[in-house]
């Protein structure tokens, strides 16, 4: 078994007169006569790793945007039906998703907080968008993710009239929660 990393490496050999006989995921399988070999490319592996690391830099941000824009397109929907319910249904389902992102790249060994996001927002006083979770407030942010669609559900019967209110209301509150366990700045706490 050969290993190579990136796509030069196999174009390389193709080009000496390596036959292309089958790619699945991120393996290329190549042969010569009677020799069989199996080359695993890692490019696209080593892409996917860069891409969840953009998405872990931004993923605090991403878990208080989306039951906000949640938010805002249920005060936009005509109040029909379960349209509402079901909306909220799944922007909290979305937001639960990007919260299960948190327990899986934590760095248990690692001290302080983690995805943490520092830039000045307000020059005087000095207020800051500073938002990050340790080993605590990970677990938090979880909790108000798993139970959001928990709260959808219980009131799906139950709410009768201005469905769209309470839905629209109910992820505000959400944003709120998960802004008070992510926040580190004084004022952006009081702020959620």
């Amino acid at each position: 078994v050969l290993f190579r990393s990136g796509s030069q490496a196999i174009s390389a050999r193709m080009q000496r007169g390596w036959l292309w006989v089958q790619r699945h995921c991120c393996c290329l399988f190549l042969f010569r006569g009677s020799r069989f070999w199996q080359v695993l490319e890692f490019t696209s592996a080593w892409r996917g790793i860069e891409n969840m690391n953009a998405i872990s830099q931004s993923i605090l941000t991403l878990i208080l945007l989306v039951p906000l824009a949640g938010a805002v397109l249920v005060a936009l929907v005509p109040d029909r039906g379960k349209l509402p319910a079901w909306m909220t249904l799944l922007t909290t389902l979305v937001s639960f998703g990007l919260a299960l992102h948190l327990p899986v790249h934590f760095l248990l060994g690692q001290s302080g907080f983690q995805f943490e996001i520092n830039r000045p927002w307000i020059e005087n006083p000095a207020i800051f968008y500073h938002i990050g979770v340790d080993g605590l407030s990970l677990w938090l942010v979880v909790l108000v993710g798993l139970l959001a669609p928990v709260g959808v559900l219980a009131s799906w019967n139950s709410i009768k009239e201005r469905r769209k209110i309470f839905y629209s209301l109910f992820l505000v509150q959400q944003t709120a929660m998960f802004g008070v366990f992510i926040s580190l700045d004084l004022m952006l706490y009081y702020g959620f």
